[in-house]
């Protein structure tokens, strides 16, 4: 029983040091994101999760918003 506690706050521990020590990178990223492109920086998505459970995603962009515009010969 203690083993599935201590990995659980094992578990919360390391991904809260992880957020702290990346949150510049994602800045930087978020900021190159809203210089290349006037869109969103970030993307958000609902996801089926388990036991048929909705829950949404968000990621960061990679995209562009206006693809059509920028590729114009694909879509004709």
């Amino acid at each position: 029983m203690y083993k599935h506690f201590f990995k659980r706050l094992l578990d919360i521990i390391l991904s809260f040091l992880g957020l702290v020590v990346l949150s510049w990178l994602y800045l930087v990223i978020v900021i190159a994101i809203k210089i290349d492109d006037p869109g969103p920086a970030f993307f958000s998505q609902k996801r089926v999760g388990l036991h048929k459970e909705y829950f949404n995603e968000r990621t960061l962009c990679g995209r562009y918003v206006i693809a059509k515009d920028v590729y114009r010969e694909l879509y004709n």
